[in-house]
């Protein structure tokens, strides 16, 4: 009985660990650049969806529907950028994050751009959503956590203006 415990107890530290570990790599990339002036970046922060779920909006401006995926997500990072490097920041990203540890919903390649959609999940909820494109002129990060419903994320994104959010509508059909 005590190895059995002992057992339970090394698998979940390990569960959290490599958990952390693929976010810490994440976290890690977009703290390397966050200062750069020459990406663009966004973070949304965990408590700042916590206020936004909470604050009762009125009127016909506020879509219920754009409420009720905010309430789910934890963090939002997006991290792009437009230039002749762009192709090394998008496979210095693919070494450093752990992708395998994501499963692939989309790859995509047009020309000389790749796009990739990734996520984690446990069950039947995903935790994670990774997008990462890389080309000779662009590369974008973007990782949303949370419970994470693939179909509305589209929209939101949409609505927020996030270059290849387009990339979540094909998820309809695989998903």
């Amino acid at each position: 009985m005590k190895h059995g415990i002992k057992f339970l107890m090394i698998a979940a530290v390990t569960a959290f660990t490599t958990l952390g570990n693929a976010q810490d790599a994440i976290q890690l990339y977009f703290d390397k650049y966050i200062s750069d002036e020459n990406f663009d970046v966004v973070y949304i922060s965990p408590k700042m969806f916590s206020m936004v779920s909470k604050i009762e909006l009125e009127g016909d401006h506020v879509d219920p529907e754009i409420m009720d995926i905010i309430k789910d997500l934890k963090g939002l990072r997006i991290l792009s950028y437009d230039g002749p490097q762009a192709m090394n920041y998008y496979k210095e990203a693919k070494d450093k994050i752990n992708i395998k540890e994501y499963e692939e919903l989309v790859v995509a390649r047009d020309g000389d751009e790749n796009v990739h959609i990734r996520v984690k999940e446990s069950g039947d909820i995903v935790s994670e959503l990774l997008l990462l494109v890389g080309g000779t002129e662009e590369f974008v990060l973007m990782s949303f956590t949370g419970n994470v419903d693939l179909k509305k994320v589209g929209k939101l994104g949409k609505l927020l203006d996030i270059d290849h959010i387009e990339q979540l509508d094909k998820l309809d059909e695989k998903h």
